[in-house]
């Protein structure tokens, strides 16, 4: 059997750090030494040209071989072929702006994979793109608050509308794109689309266990990973978000249906 590569290439907000979790623990598994490596999207998306590794004095040892990946043709597929062994057969990077590369990143990724022997397997998870947005904004006050810095959700709302339409969101929430590009790039078998809404609960787990061939055990389906408070957002304000990204949720009802249902707001 060829040793497993799951590509996750997103949406942010809709899970695959807990999806990430609960791979990379599996006695089989192993994801290297950090959950999104930032190499692809780094190199081709000028939205992450910040992840770009430069030279550092005193360099950790991550960053020197991230700089590698980005920089030294080979690095990337043989450092993750060098971590499969006889009872190792699953790895992976699961980035979620990689959801921002085009058909032709997608295939170079996957023949460099391919070569080493790996057989690639692609999750891209979404979420009602008005949520994930808000989701987003949440995420960003509790960490300034961390930082010693306060947004009040007064103006957590008022940002709101200039947040959805900026570029990095737009490029993000631009679902419809990131499956063209897949399925421009990788067979249909190769493609496993989820959604959060649906995501934590056995039927996700068993499907998810046949697309990649592998039994998941000890899935810890109530795990909350950097979730933020609840804070509704007004249904007048999430209709204007809603609107504005029309072409989306229409794409989507129309490819997946059961948005049709799980993108409802009560």
């Amino acid at each position: 059997m060829k040793p497993i590569f799951v590509l996750g290439v997103g949406a942010q907000k809709a899970g695959t750090t807990w999806l990430h979790r609960q791979l990379n623990k599996q006695n089989y598994a192993n994801f290297g030494f950090i959950k999104e490596y930032h190499i692809w999207d780094a190199i081709h998306s000028p939205l992450r040209i910040a992840y770009r590794a430069n030279i550092q004095k005193n360099e950790t040892a991550a960053n020197a071989l991230r700089r590698l990946m980005q920089t030294q043709d080979g690095v990337y597929e043989n450092y993750f072929r060098k971590l499969m062994s006889k009872d190792v057969f699953v790895t992976g990077d699961i980035t979620p702006s990689y959801s921002l590369l085009d058909s032709a990143v997608f295939s170079k990724i996957r023949s460099k994979l391919e070569t080493v022997g790996f057989d690639v397997k692609v999750v891209f998870l979404m979420r009602d793109p008005t949520e994930r947005i808000w989701s987003s904004l949440k995420m960003i006050q509790r960490n300034q608050k961390t930082n010693g810095a306060i947004i009040s959700d007064d103006d957590l709302l008022v940002n709101f509308e200039q947040n959805y339409k900026s570029t990095g969101q737009e490029a993000l929430t631009r679902y419809d794109k990131t499956v063209m590009a897949l399925r421009n790039a990788f067979d249909e078998s190769n493609l496993h689309f989820e959604f959060y809404e649906r995501l934590f609960n056995n039927d996700s787990i068993e499907r998810l266990s046949h697309f990649l061939d592998i039994n998941l055990n000890e899935v810890n389906l109530a795990e909350k990973i950097n979730s933020s408070k609840s804070l509704d957002l007004p249904n007048e304000v999430a209709s204007k978000c809603r609107e504005h990204f029309s072409d989306v949720y229409d794409f989507c009802n129309k490819e997946f249906p059961e948005t049709k249902l799980l993108w409802v707001r009560n």
